[in-house]
Formats: structure tokens, sequence, C-alpha cells
């Protein structure tokens, strides 16, 4: 997975969601994306996100699944 965070400025705008070949491209808040409640990212995201915010250098993370369950992340 590749992460890209950008800020736009207030009056930028975009047209999204785009449908792309590796699937729907669009801008969301950071708070919607670690909201714990919310249904729509992939499980292990918001721990690797969080960390990838604190941490901005290159990392690698293995995250693991049983029977479709997240279990855990490891930085490594």
């Amino acid at each position: 997975m590749h992460l890209f965070l950008t800020e736009l400025p207030e009056k930028e705008y975009f047209s999204t969601p785009i449908a792309t070949r590796e699937g729907i491209l669009d801008f969301k808040e950071i708070d919607w994306i670690l909201d714990s409640k919310n249904q729509g990212m992939p499980d292990n995201i918001p721990f690797v996100l969080k960390d990838l915010l604190l941490n901005p250098q290159e990392n690698r993370y293995m995250c693991y699944f049983e029977n479709n369950q997240f279990l855990k992340v490891e930085k490594q």
C-alpha cells in the first residue's frame, strides 16, 4: 500500500469520487478515517495511519488477519 497525504487549500476543488483501475479515489478527512465507528475502512488502516502521521519516514508493517478478522499490526 502506498499512502499519499496532502493538505488542500480551502478554495481548491477536485471532483471526486473518481473510479480508477485500483478502486475509487476520494478525499477524506483524517478524523473520518480514524473514527473507530467507521466501517468504510479496513480495520488495520487506523493503526498504521496513526503511526505514519507521527513517524513520516518510510515504514514497513505486517498486518495479521485470520478468517477475515484483524488480529494485529507489527511494525518492522
